[in-house]
């Protein structure tokens, strides 16, 4: 380069530093402040290249004032000129290198934050598109509202020197109502109009005054409190109304903001709780009744805890009367399980539903209870309630019945030993009586001078055999009472026995003109049993069905196998019948059953008292069906083992 004069070298130079400067200072302004640090190298590579370049001319121009005034001008002019000859192009090479690789890092840079700009959009609309997704579809109500101008209003009182918010509320209500008109509905979700029962987000803001209730303005303070605190998250619970004016409970919760832009869109959460609210009524009702039912119950009621069988947990005014008439807080200090006469048996025991127990006082008295408990849910607490009824009384009753009982039995053992007793001292001078008498009826050793006498020994051979048959009746009552008749066990032909029955009464049947049938199949299985004891049975109740049939009536008797192989027989009579009342009275010993109809032959009424006890020690039954004037059938059945 050959620079003419110094007036144009100076004032190109003086042009190349002012464009240098004025692109250094664009370039430190515009980049380097704002450019992540990797971005940073290519406005330094321009700003190098820049100042290489500044730096250079801004020296030519001191060198070009300066040098001619130390030697002539045509050495400076000659020095000027190799020095550009040899320096310019390197400096502006490597200047010019310096610039150009900068301006490609930045255009690279732009490009690389083009690119990234456009991704962060495209992230930033799925962001969007997914929360509207998420908040129409949500089930839970939410609002979107616009808190702005109530974090303006904030900010004023804190600058104002308010410290306590809430004390100035309470103090300023209305301060409260103008923020309350400060914040604005953005938009709702479907939730929020299901909820409010509204047709179109329109409609929900338009008639926004109506869903809000008496406590709104206190909930409302509770929210900036929690704003003005600085609180993470406000939650509370309060009442609305739908738009058709149905009461509804619900629980708000909101994410406090901090920011101007958290302000701008506060989301606020509700969650309808009506169901929950009207189950916690229900069930804070079920324990006031619990609690009246327990305080004006007769019997003593305690509540107890599951986990500590030891700890009470309420006990009614019936129960502290039982217990000695301490005070409750007494009895609730005391062990519940120690109240038992033996804790062993109370732990053992556990929470039996239903027991008699013996309990002890505190004053150490003791006393009968009827337990009945079960288990609940005593104030949110899994306990069992036991209700105690007071049997003291009634267990002394048993105790004195009981004794009556054993003094009863020891006396009938004594009757029954008495009986025996007196039974087999009777029979020996007895025995004699009849014998006399049959041998001077029958006149065995000749005549006894006068009809009139042998009239006499008939009569008293009957009364002697009427009193024989008494006496082996109470014999047989008295062993069975005693547990001391022992069956002789042999097979039995159940037809055989039946005609020899019938043979013993078949001159009764005779002289009242009755008749007899008899159907005993021919192959009816022989029968398990003692002999005598089923003829005295079958005597028995053949001598009660002639005793009681008018003559010319009939009688039956039948026998038969049942299908699981029990021995029936059946002794029905066409008699006078018995009422139920008569029934009742048929099995007690030495009772009869009433008639109007005159009976020929009075019994002892011990008859049918035996048969059932003969029965019951084969181990079979007797029955009765009986219908007055039609007739009585008495059915004895034995059990199938005893078939053979």
């Amino acid at each position: 380069m050959i620079w003419t004069s110094i007036p144009l070298m100076t004032t190109i130079d003086l042009l190349v530093i002012a464009v240098v400067a004025f692109s250094m200072v664009v370039l430190v302004r515009s980049r380097i402040n704002h450019q992540p640090s990797i971005s940073k190298v290519g406005p330094w590579l321009v700003i190098a290249g820049l100042l290489m370049l500044g730096l250079f001319y801004f020296a030519d121009l001191l060198i070009m004032h300066a040098l001619p005034l130390i030697v002539p001008m045509a050495e400076a002019m000659a020095y000027m000129e190799n020095l550009h000859h040899n320096l310019l192009w390197i400096v502006t090479l490597f200047a010019m290198i310096s610039i150009v690789s900068g301006v490609l890092i930045v255009n690279c840079n732009q490009l690389a934050l083009i690119r990234d700009e456009k991704i962060s959009r495209s992230a930033l609309r799925e962001s969007e598109t997914r929360f509207k997704r998420l908040f129409s579809s949500s089930e839970i109500s939410i609002w979107d509202e616009d808190f702005s101008e109530v974090g303006k209003a904030l900010d004023f009182l804190r600058q104002d020197g308010v410290t306590n918010l809430r004390q100035y509320l309470d103090e300023n209500e209305q301060a409260a109502w103008d923020m309350a008109a400060m914040v604005k509905i953005i938009q709702v979700n479907n939730a929020t109009l299901k909820l409010f029962k509204a047709k179109s987000e329109e409609e929900f803001i338009e008639s926004i005054s109506r869903v809000f209730g008496p406590d709104t303005i206190d909930v409302f303070i509770e929210e900036l409190c929690a704003i003005w605190e600085k609180k993470e998250i406000f939650y509370t619970e309060a009442k609305h109304k739908t738009l058709d004016g149905d009461e509804i409970a619900v629980s708000i919760s909101m994410p406090v903001p901090t920011t101007e832009e958290e302000f701008r869109s506060v989301p606020v959460s509700l969650l309808d709780i009506t169901e929950l609210k009207r189950v916690e009524d229900q069930l804070r009702e079920s324990h006031d009744r619990q609690r009246l039912i327990f305080e004006s119950s007769p019997y003593g009621v305690s509540v107890v805890s599951t986990s500590d069988p030891h700890k009470r947990l309420y006990v009614n005014p019936r129960f502290v009367e039982m217990f000695g008439g301490q005070s409750a807080e007494q009895l609730l200090e005391l062990s519940a399980v120690d109240s038992y006469v033996d804790p062993e048996v109370a732990r053992s025991e556990g929470f039996a539903t239903e027991a008699e127990m013996e309990r002890l006082r505190p004053d150490g008295s003791r006393w009968w209870c009827h337990l009945h408990q079960h288990q609940i849910l005593f104030e949110g607490a899994d306990a069992v309630v036991a209700w105690h009824a007071d049997i003291t009384d009634r267990k002394h009753a048993d105790d004195e019945i009981r004794e009556a009982k054993e003094i009863a039995e020891l006396a009938n053992r004594a009757k029954s030993e008495f009986l025996a007793s007196m039974s087999h001292d009777l029979r020996t001078p007895l025995n004699a009586i009849l014998g006399f008498s049959e041998v001077m009826s029958t006149q065995t050793f000749g005549p006894l001078g006068n009809d009139h006498y042998e009239e006499y020994a008939v009569h008293i051979h009957e009364s002697g055999s009427f009193l024989l048959r008494l006496i082996n009746d109470l014999l047989d009552i008295s062993k069975i009472e005693a547990g001391g008749y022992e069956l002789w066990e042999e097979n039995l032909d159940v037809g055989s026995i039946i005609q020899s029955s019938i043979k013993q009464v078949s001159a009764l049947v005779v002289k009242s003109g009755q008749t007899i049938s008899v159907k005993v199949p021919s192959d009816l299985p022989t029968l398990q049993g003692d002999e005598r004891i089923l003829m005295q049975i079958l005597n028995n109740l053949l001598s009660n069905a002639v005793k009681f049939t008018p003559e010319g009536g009939k009688i039956d008797i039948i026998a038969r196998l049942k299908p699981d192989e029990s021995i029936v027989i059946y002794v029905a009579d066409t008699g006078i019948g018995m009422s139920k009342k008569d029934l009742e009275r048929a099995f007690s010993p030495f009772e009869q059953a009433d008639s109007k109809h005159a009976r020929t032959h009075e019994g002892t009424g011990l008859g049918l008292h035996l048969c059932m006890n003969f029965m019951k020690l084969f181990g079979g039954t007797l029955d009765i069906e009986s219908q007055v004037e039609k007739g009585t059938t008495i059915t004895i059945t034995f059990p199938p083992e005893r078939t053979s």
